[in-house]
């Protein structure tokens, strides 16, 4: 996840585009990753209609999603 910038995209810049813009926008790093994909350690990859890539840094990644996820589906 080199280079990426982190942050929001305004709403008004979101309407400007369509969802797959949007996405595409993300793995080009022309638009920020929300700071939850630094945190998590996610990075969006590829783009394409019908299918977007991530991909996931492990040791990068918060330790409590993996206690949050538990406790999720414990909960069901």
């Amino acid at each position: 996840m080199a280079n990426r910038t982190y942050g929001t995209v305004c709403p008004e810049r979101q309407k400007e585009m369509s969802g797959l813009e949007f996405v595409k926008g993300l793995a080009s790093g022309a638009l920020p990753l929300n700071t939850i994909a630094q945190t998590l350690g996610y990075d969006v990859v590829e783009a394409e209609s019908g299918r977007v890539a991530i991909t996931l840094d492990p040791t990068g990644a918060h330790l409590g999603y993996g206690a949050w996820r538990s406790d999720s589906d414990a909960s069901r």
